[in-house]
């Protein structure tokens, strides 16, 4: 059974890039669809999931603002927050051996 906290985690991950558009939609259209909901939770899923499904269609969009107020909607303040994108030591390392390996491979 579907609640506001999933629906809630469904909507993180598509903010959060885990998950895309299309797939977001397509959960929450078969969701409604097949009646999985909770129903302590229907009066408040119901609404956001038809919200999420009808995305692409009729030229309706799911737009951060529209997801921000969903999760109003479900109880939630959505914060935005960035972090650092941490650059992988790995990489340099890989670099160094391809450099090396294509060296080898000219000496041939």
């Amino acid at each position: 059974m579907v609640t506001v906290e999933m629906v809630r985690d469904w909507l993180l991950a598509y903010l959060n890039g885990e998950i895309d558009r299309a797939v977001l939609v397509e959960w929450a259209r078969e969701v409604k669809l097949g009646g999985q909901v909770l129903s302590e939770d229907a009066e408040i899923v119901g609404p956001a999931l038809a919200r999420i499904g009808v995305a692409g269609k009729s030229g309706y969009d799911l737009t951060w603002h529209d997801c921000f107020d969903l999760l109003e909607e479900l109880g939630y303040m959505a914060r935005v927050i960035a972090e650092p994108i941490e650059i992988e030591e790995k990489y340099e390392e890989d670099g160094e051996e391809n450099e090396s390996d294509e060296s080898d491979e000219s000496d041939e």
